[in-house]
């Protein structure tokens, strides 16, 4: 019995190692972002801006590309607010995707394998609870979360280059 889980936790250990060592090669030529793990440059063919952005009501995930210098991307939620496409950032202040917008608002977006040159401009404060309302209708889980998300939520309109 000694000698199988013996045998049986030097396999896992050899795994778990091969898994890491793996991982720690290709983390550093990650692409696109992977849930909450961000990425670098968005793979994908670039479109131009689309002229309507009605679409999207149909996809639910998002992926913003910041700082074109050193590409950053993560993956977020859109919503559609008077026609106009909004990216939130939960916890805006404190993440790094919404700093490097307010640095350069040049901002690449990838929605179902496509990705659009746009830029991102913070949407004023008192904005924020009508376009949260929009949000809730897209994602209702976030009904809930109302009382809590309004104050720490970064709202960006999205607009031509």
């Amino acid at each position: 019995m000694k000698k199988t889980l013996r045998k049986l936790l030097k396999w896992t250990g050899i795994a778990l190692v091969a898994v890491l060592v793996i991982s720690a090669i290709l983390y550093p030529m990650r692409r696109d972002p992977i849930l909450n793990i961000p990425g670098k440059r968005l793979s994908g063919e670039e479109v131009a801006y689309p002229s309507d952005w009605e679409f999207t009501r149909d996809h639910q995930l998002s992926m913003v590309e910041t700082n074109p210098d050193a590409p950053y991307s993560v993956t977020t939620v859109n919503v559609i607010f008077d026609g106009k496409l909004h990216i939130p950032s939960v916890n805006g202040a404190s993440k790094k995707w919404p700093q490097n917008v307010l640095e350069d608002s040049r901002v690449r977006i990838k929605i179902d394998g496509s990705i659009y040159p746009a830029r991102l401009t913070r949407v004023d404060d008192e904005m924020v609870p009508a376009i949260f309302s929009e949000m809730k209708a897209k994602y209702p889980p976030m009904a809930e979360e109302e009382d809590s998300l309004i104050p720490t939520l970064w709202l960006f309109e999205v607009s031509p280059r």
